[in-house]
């Protein structure tokens, strides 16, 4: 096995182009396929499937689906509730627009800002009974970035980002808890050197969290290495994605979710980076299509001196599709 990782690690740059090229098909197969579910749930007298209520998914696993609009068997909070679970079997096209505002030591860094936008289709595929795989891949666009020089700073945009992913196994349980074992990722998409690391990150993660009527918390913890890819830097980081949603009524939440991470290869004074988030989301059915909308605010308590982020907007519009794979199932 350590051959093969050396032998991965140290790829020529014609393959690295290769990867980059073909990582950029599976980004706009993503794209095909979300709107491909998009136009054929549209189609089809607008109902979307979505799971059974809790107290019945685990007794009986053929009665997972439900029209979106008869609200006698899925009233807005049980939406809102279903569509903050991240192991819930639903096909979800979440699209977050962020606003960053910088700060830190380097001259200045406190008049810098961001623009990003970034798409993550929630592919989920039933197992049988209350278990699914899903597959998350999330797709950055940088429509503005600051980027340190030697003169100061230069934005960089538009440009695709490198791709984070990831694969995972895991249901929510009649008792409420969640789970739900796999990998993250990350692909050199980036088009410009100066925003991707040109390298390939690999690593375990799990999703731990608890739902009631309520609401739910949890979190994700993952750990990424690099693997390979021509880039001179390295991979070691380790992320911990914690959410929240508590129920208000009416499809209203009180929601966040952030991520704090832990970059092993900074100094030791720059290796956090801890936002604190608050946020306000709204589910609502809109021509019979679960829509999720949701206005984010994070601080950043923790981070390195020299340049980080310290404020950050994030807006996000998240229809619900259906996924014509798990028909039937």
């Amino acid at each position: 096995m350590a051959e093969v990782s050396l032998d991965i690690r140290y790829l020529s740059s014609g393959k690295s182009f290769l990867a980059r090229r073909g990582a950029l098909l599976l980004c706009i197969l993503t794209l095909v396929v979300a709107n491909s579910a998009l136009g054929a749930s549209s189609n089809a007298e607008h109902t979307v499937e979505l799971p059974a209520p809790q107290d019945q998914a685990s007794d009986n696993p053929g009665a997972t689906a439900a029209p979106a609009d008869d609200e006698a068997t899925l009233s807005k909070e049980e939406l809102a509730l279903k569509l903050a679970n991240p192991t819930a079997p639903i096909m979800t096209i979440v699209n977050n627009f962020d606003y960053v505002a910088f700060d830190g030591d380097l001259d200045g860094a406190s008049d810098q800002s961001a623009f990003r936008f970034v798409n993550q289709t929630v592919l989920p595929f039933k197992m049988g009974g209350n278990r699914t795989l899903f597959f998350r891949p999330a797709i950055p666009v940088l429509f503005s970035e600051p980027v340190p020089s030697a003169n100061g700073f230069r934005s960089v945009g538009t440009d695709l980002g490198d791709i984070g992913f990831d694969l995972s196994y895991g249901a929510t349980e009649k008792s409420g808890f969640l789970w739900a074992l796999g990998v993250a990722g990350t692909l050199p998409t980036a088009t410009d050197s100066r925003v991707g690391k040109d390298l390939w990150g690999l690593g375990p993660e799990v999703i731990l969290g608890y739902i009631q009527k309520w609401g739910l918390v949890g979190g994700v913890l993952s750990h990424q290495w690099d693997i390979g890819g021509s880039g001179e830097g390295e991979i070691d980081i380790t992320s911990f994605n914690y959410f929240y949603g508590f129920q208000l009524g009416g499809g209203w939440q009180i929601a966040a979710g952030p991520t704090i991470s832990y970059d092993h290869t900074r100094e030791s004074s720059s290796r956090w980076t801890i936002p604190i988030g608050i946020g306000l989301s709204r589910t609502q059915v809109l021509g019979g299509r679960p829509w999720k909308f949701q206005l984010q605010y994070w601080n950043y308590v923790e981070k390195p001196d020299a340049f980080a982020p310290e404020h950050q907007l994030r807006l996000s519009i998240n229809p619900v599709v259906t996924a014509p794979w798990n028909e039937g199932k």
